[in-house]
């Protein structure tokens, strides 16, 4: 047997090397809850479910980060719109009128990119109002009357406030107007599956299959229930145009190891996807915490199945058995750095340790990391 001398200060080996545990230990208590329910639950449900969820974990001592459904990208596009309108009308005022068409081609860029997700022609129609205004003031006919042709398409007898738009340009208005009315065609809308709502350029036009007469020109068709609607653009032409809308009924399962890199980067200890389920008429609520830093048999959770005004109880009750299956899995060991993406024992430092030693000394019986305060202190690796 041949022994091996380990560094004076070997201590400092196993300070560093349990590093990566006490990082863990700081984000344990962590949880991002995700609403998962389908796009056909009402959205005040699912808020009052993450809500009273979100309070019952916090009141557990726990952090929680709440990410509603509902939000997927449409508050920060509508922060983004409201920006470059505010920067358009500086530009504007500062007689840039360049600079502010620019902008304003950019925001309706934005509203067209995000339609399909968030299906609202409100956005469009305040770009294009701004347009009118801009080219208005800058005594630009041909653009002026290219966009209010564009918006008498999309709202047919709009009539524009005296107030705010000259006389000249609500002379043009009705003209533009009488014209967009004489030239229609037909809209033939249908959904996989049918018997969706339809709403044509923000207007409820009946369930698919549906047919309605529109001006020619682009039109913004949305079909769906509320909360979730799928968007398409649609440009109508002499001969009329046809489009079939498939609608996400569901929502997508995410895998265990996507819901732990998302609780990783979030730096939380738990990941809990929260679903609303309607069983015959009753609803439920049900609740997967999947651990954010080990493999872990996932947690499942559900409500008793209630009518609408005992969800709140359900979800308060479904909260306190989330707190306490939480709090029964704070002694699991963690594994590796934020960023892994599983708890494979291949990332663990101390199988590395353990390879590390075997390779360098052949089959170790014993690793023994102490404070080497006596240069004497030899560690022994027996062949």
């Amino acid at each position: 047997m041949r022994p091996v001398r380990v560094a004076r200060n070997s201590w400092i080996i196993a300070i560093i090397l349990c590093l990566p545990r006490a990082g863990a230990a700081q984000v344990q208590r962590g949880v991002l809850l995700l609403d998962r329910s389908a796009a056909t639950v009402d959205p005040e449900l699912r808020r009052q479910v993450l809500g009273g969820l979100q309070r019952a974990l916090e009141a557990g001592g726990f952090t929680v980060e709440a990410r509603p459904r509902s939000a997927r990208g449409a508050g920060g596009a509508a922060g983004a719109i409201d920006a470059l309108l505010k920067q358009a009308k500086t530009h504007s005022e500062q007689f840039e009128e360049q600079k502010a068409l620019a902008t304003l081609e950019r925001a309706e860029q934005l509203v067209r990119a995000g339609f399909g997700d968030n299906p609202r022609v409100k956005p469009l129609m305040r770009v294009l109002m701004a347009r009118v205004k801009l080219a208005a003031d800058a005594g630009n006919r041909d653009d002026l009357e290219q966009t209010l042709t564009r918006v008498l398409v999309l709202q047919p007898g709009l009539t524009l406030d005296p107030g705010v738009y000259p006389p000249k340009v609500i002379a043009a208005a009705e003209q533009i107007g009488h014209r967009v009315d004489e030239r229609t065609g037909e809209l033939r809308v249908t959904s996989a599956p049918p018997g969706y709502p339809v709403l044509v350029d923000g207007r409820p036009r009946g369930v698919a299959p549906a047919t309605v007469k529109v001006p020619l020109g682009e039109h913004f068709v949305a079909v769906g229930p509320r909360g979730g609607r799928v968007g398409r653009i649609v440009r109508v032409g002499s001969g009329g145009a046809g489009v079939t809308v498939a609608v996400r009924g569901g929502t997508r399962q995410l895998s265990d190891r996507r819901l732990r890199n998302m609780g990783q980067q979030a730096s939380a200890g738990w990941v809990v996807t929260v679903r609303v389920v309607a069983l015959q008429g009753r609803l439920q609520v049900r609740a997967r915490a999947v651990a954010a830093r080990t493999v872990d048999v996932p947690r499942e959770l559900r409500s008793a199945a209630v009518t609408r005004p005992g969800l709140g109880p359900a979800t308060r009750d479904l909260g306190a058995r989330l707190q306490q299956a939480l709090h029964g899995s704070e002694a699991v060991s963690t594994v590796g750095p934020p960023g892994d993406d599983d708890g494979s024992i291949f990332k663990t430092w101390w199988f590395w340790t353990i390879v590390g030693v075997v390779a360098g000394g052949g089959a170790a019986t014993a690793v023994v990391l102490t404070r080497d305060s006596d240069p004497g202190v030899r560690v022994t690796v027996q062949r």
